[in-house]
């Protein structure tokens, strides 16, 4: 059996990791998976489907797909494309106006990452259907500085009900937590989950287009690719956000922050408030005209 076969099988889970891998249902798997290559054990391991991949609900039940691949990796994949409008809306269609115009977000704004840092700026879609997100993402930004000839930009996507109340992933059973509710669990990377993110320097944009995908940008580091911004330059950005998985219902929103800091939480409750922030004063984001601000999502 050649040793390619080993790696056929891919799980993405809806908890944390430690509390995954100890997890009775994955030590079970584990053990079947062992069986049938190490100790040569008939059982069912190669009807497993090759993906298997977990969508979380956050305030619905989580959904879990089995798949013959990742689906974004294949030709003519299906996506969603989200403009960003003035108004702070996103929309399928380009917006309806050309004039251009500049959002401001305070980019120097202290982050304790606790979810209610000022200094983010927000742009919001109504899904019409269930809709499920499934993979990477990436947002095409234009952005200015006030201060500075370089920054930092920090993307998130998050999920927010019909009612439009942001909301928060726990990362294991709350009976494992040991707490009766949501509201008693501490805000840390470990056990939150707020929603995927990404994040990039302008001055570290260029693209190493040998190992890029039509999926993934990989960013370039070699001599000679750093490009500095000047003041108040308009500059196109592509930031690529962490994959994900989503369960959106018909009324449910997705959200995009853009902010000067990070936005995911912090990973211990001591460590809230230590980020720093090395933004100083005002970006812009710059709509209209020739740019063309846009979300790109993957689907199932």
């Amino acid at each position: 059996m050649s040793v390619s076969n080993f790696f056929t099988r891919l799980s993405v889970h809806s908890t944390q990791e430690w509390h995954d891998i100890a997890s009775s249902a994955r030590t079970e798997d584990l053990a079947k998976f062992f069986d049938f290559y190490l100790k040569s054990i008939p059982n069912d391991w190669e009807a497993t489907s090759p993906v298997r991949i977990s969508l979380l609900g956050f305030n619905l039940p989580n959904e879990v797909y089995s798949l013959p691949s990742l689906p974004w990796t294949q030709p003519n994949p299906t996506s969603l494309k989200l403009y960003l409008n003035p108004d702070q809306s996103l929309t399928t269609t380009p917006p309806s106006t050309t004039t251009p115009t500049t959002l401001p977000y305070q980019a120097d704004v202290p982050a304790l990452q606790t979810d209610a840092d000022e200094g983010e700026l927000r742009f919001t879609y109504t899904f019409p259907q269930k809709t499920l997100l499934a993979g990477p993402s990436k947002l095409v930004v234009h952005l200015s500085a006030e201060l500075q000839n370089d920054l930092d930009v920090y993307v998130q996507l998050r999920k927010a009900d019909a009612a439009g109340k942001i909301l928060q992933y726990i990362n294991m059973p709350l009976s494992d937590l040991g707490v009766a509710s949501a509201a008693n669990v501490p805000t840390s990377l470990t056990l939150k989950y707020f929603g995927p993110t990404g994040q990039l320097r302008a001055s570290m944009r260029a693209v190493d287009e040998r190992l890029s995908t039509a999926w993934w940008q990989t960013l370039s580091h070699e001599r000679g690719t750093v490009r500095m911004v000047d003041k108040g330059e308009v500059v196109r950005l592509e930031v690529g956000i962490w994959p994900t998985g989503m369960v959106f219902e018909e009324g449910d929103k997705l959200v995009v922050k853009i902010a000067g800091h990070e936005m995911a939480p912090a990973d211990f409750e001591q460590l809230q408030g230590a980020f720093r922030v090395v933004n100083r004063g005002k970006h812009f984001v710059h709509l209209g005209g020739e740019w063309e601000g846009y979300l790109e999502v993957y689907t199932l």
